[in-house]
């Protein structure tokens, strides 16, 4: 994650990492070892670029495609975490 942020410095390039961050995020959830402290700290990263990746994480998410309801078929482990990141920005935005 500090490659992220001292390393990168074109959007392509956040993008791919976050990517590839994530989709290791939701391989170590289905093998559960996943590491709650370091997903926040990777979160509050990804705040910071939330409107670079917003639809990355609307993919993530794993929302239907009509509305954003809870649908818990079909999606990805992380998804919920996910959806907490978008929803943490909705109440910042709301502010």
């Amino acid at each position: 994650m500090n490659y992220y942020i001292y390393n990168l410095r074109s959007d392509d390039e956040k993008v791919s990492l976050f990517m590839i961050i994530v989709s290791s995020f939701d391989d170590s959830l289905g093998m559960k070892c996943f590491d709650l402290n370091l997903w926040e700290a990777f979160s509050n990263i990804i705040m910071q670029d939330y409107e670079l990746h917003e639809g990355k994480l609307a993919y993530w998410a794993s929302y239907p495609e009509d509305d954003e309801e809870d649908c818990l078929e079909d999606c990805f482990y992380i998804a919920l975490y996910v959806r907490d990141i978008i929803q943490k920005h909705r109440n910042n935005f709301d502010k």
